[in-house]
């Protein structure tokens, strides 16, 4: 082989074959030692930082959005899925897309506004489409709806079914009404004419079946006595049919005076959840009278295996000395299933709804 000159590469750039040809390194290159180095600055190559740029997703879904009656008429988009409806301040619709080309959206359309109202929110079908036959399907306050499209109209996948109590209410301060705890379907208020128990913790039950206000709970006295106390509270059920944490505690209320004694609900504790809550009362006194139940009517304890002759099973008692109510309540309580009276008194006690 020829002699060669230092730092060439031996190849052939030359076309067709032949003799081998001595290369001279590039000026990024350079052979050294032995070594191909690469240059750390490569001539004629520029290297420029890469820009990124926020990227647009087409049909990008809204996860939540709130309506107010400002906003009326409403059609709701292909993107929207959950819509939090306030008609507070005025009537509020909610006009639905065209169910073709939306098979399968679901929407879920909920009213956020739970106080007394005559508002209505309206959501109304595109066209001659419905919602389970219906051309509109209305909303009263704290109730929802969730519905989806066939393609062809909407069908509701779920809404709170109205029961015999516990659903509706006559709300607001000028109504003032009461609704009782033990009695869902029927049942009386009496006068007692024998005082209850002192030092009796007596709880009963009263369902809740769709989102709702209530800002005061009562109970009345009829022969007052001086110098004693009586309380009312608010029980969570435990989940098994027996009341579980304390919710509200009235605290020491004087039965030196006769008449309804009201106690307003602590705010932050106003709005409640559908469910089963308990309504307790106790007292120290051993005189007073009150209003009672009278043939309460729910059977939410049911009876014993051996289908005791009597009224169903209605409430508890437990022994209590007269104070602030246990949290949680007692257990082990008395299951009441003797019908009251006026002299087998059982309190009456009322939540008012606003």
């Amino acid at each position: 082989m020829q002699n060669i000159n230092t730092a060439r590469i031996l190849g052939r750039t030359t076309a067709s074959s032949g003799d081998v040809e001595e290369l001279t390194a590039g000026s990024n290159l350079s052979l050294t030692g032995g070594s191909l180095n690469v240059a750390s600055t490569l001539t004629g190559i520029t290297l420029t930082t890469p820009t990124l740029t926020t990227p647009t997703i087409n049909g990008e879904i809204d996860a939540v959005v709130t309506k107010v009656t400002g906003d009326s008429p409403y059609t709701l988009t292909a993107t929207n899925r959950v819509i939090r409806a306030d008609a507070s301040s005025g009537n509020l619709t909610l006009n639905l897309p065209a169910s073709s080309g939306l098979g399968g959206t679901v929407y879920t359309i909920k009213r956020i506004d739970t106080v007394a109202s005559t508002n209505t929110v309206t959501i109304d079908a595109n066209s001659t489409e419905t919602i389970d036959g219906l051309l509109t399907w209305k909303l009263r306050p704290g109730e929802y709806v969730v519905i989806q499209s066939d393609g062809t109209n909407w069908i509701t996948l779920y809404h709170p079914n109205p029961s015999l109590s516990g659903y509706f209410f006559r709300k607001n301060s000028t109504n003032d009404r009461r609704y009782v705890a033990g009695m869902w379907s029927h049942g009386d208020i009496i006068t007692t004419t024998t005082s209850p128990a002192a030092n009796t913790l007596w709880a009963l039950p009263i369902v809740i079946d769709k989102v709702t206000k209530f800002d005061t709970i009562t109970f009345h006295i009829t022969t007052s006595q001086a110098s004693q106390n009586a309380r009312a509270g608010i029980y969570n059920d435990d989940g098994n049919g027996y009341p579980g944490s304390l919710i509200f505690d009235t605290g020491s209320i004087s039965t030196a005076s006769t008449g309804a004694k009201d106690t307003t609900i602590t705010s932050s504790l106003q709005i409640f959840q559908p469910g089963l809550y308990w309504l307790a009362w106790e007292t120290s006194a051993t005189t007073i009278q009150i209003r009672g139940l009278n043939d309460p009517g729910n059977g939410i304890l049911g009876t014993t295996a051996t289908l005791n002759t009597g009224r169903i099973n209605y409430g508890y008692s437990v022994a209590h000395t007269y104070g602030a109510l246990p949290d949680p309540y007692t257990g082990s309580a008395t299951t009441l299933f003797s019908v009251p009276s006026v002299s087998v008194p059982v309190p009456v006690i009322g939540l008012r709804a606003i």
